[in-house]
């Protein structure tokens, strides 16, 4: 089993909100944060850093009444990776083309 938070890490869900914050929102986070990426803008327009937080944040209301709704949500997922790991590392469609190997120690 891998410890995620002791190498890298890049995390993203969603938050129904609460008392303490009631807006529904996505978020995305990397561990740990890359130098620069606090200074970061990224899209959509509607995406901004939380600096209390160390996170992003997509409100789900520009989400929702977005034109595309999926393609506004993907990128701000892509987005992130695209800050965290270098657009050199990403392949068509956001997806890695090199993949760590796996040292994993398998338990029955």
């Amino acid at each position: 089993m891998h410890e995620a938070y002791s190498h890298e890490l890049i995390a993203a869900g969603f938050w129904l909100g609460s008392e303490e914050l009631p807006q529904a929102e996505f978020y995305s986070y990397s561990m740990p944060p890359p130098a620069g990426l606090a200074d970061a803008t990224i899209r959509p327009e509607s995406a901004q850093w939380v600096a209390a937080r160390g996170e992003f944040i997509l409100p789900y209301e520009a989400v929702r009444t977005a034109s595309d709704p999926a393609a506004t949500l993907m990128s701000f997922l892509r987005e992130h990776v695209r800050r965290f790991r270098g657009p050199r590392q990403m392949g068509p469609g956001g997806s890695s083309r090199v993949r760590p190997r796996c040292n994993c120690v398998i338990v029955p």
